[in-house]
């Protein structure tokens, strides 16, 4: 069903592929359909949902960077300099597991306003 939705997503078909991503979770919570299911909300232009799905995965996996940044970037574009702001401070200050790539372009991207 992921793939499924994976490709509906790719396709702009953000309906059918939020629909199928909501009906997975039914079954089994998993972090990265809940990461899926918010950019296919975003696109679809329903971003307080968007939030509340990374707002999802950044509690099943506190150590992970990318739900906390996606919500920064949306705050970014949606010109909300507060709420970015409290979580660029939170991702500069958190302590990382793992020194990977991802997360030095994700900080440089919010530190050099590359958004």
């Amino acid at each position: 069903m992921q793939q499924i939705s994976g490709m509906l997503s790719e396709n702009g078909e953000y309906d059918e592929a939020i629909r199928l991503y909501e009906k997975s979770l039914k079954y089994k919570s998993s972090y990265y359909t809940y990461i899926e299911l918010g950019k296919c909300y975003q696109l679809n232009g329903e971003n307080e949902n968007a939030l509340e799905c990374w707002k999802a995965a950044s509690f099943m996996i506190p150590s992970r960077f990318l739900p906390i940044y996606l919500c920064t970037k949306l705050y970014l574009n949606n010109n909300d300099q507060s709420k970015a702001q409290k979580l660029k401070k939170i991702l500069f200050h958190k302590k990382r597991k793992v020194d990977a790539p991802e997360i030095d372009r994700m900080l440089l991207e919010l530190d050099t306003g590359g958004i």
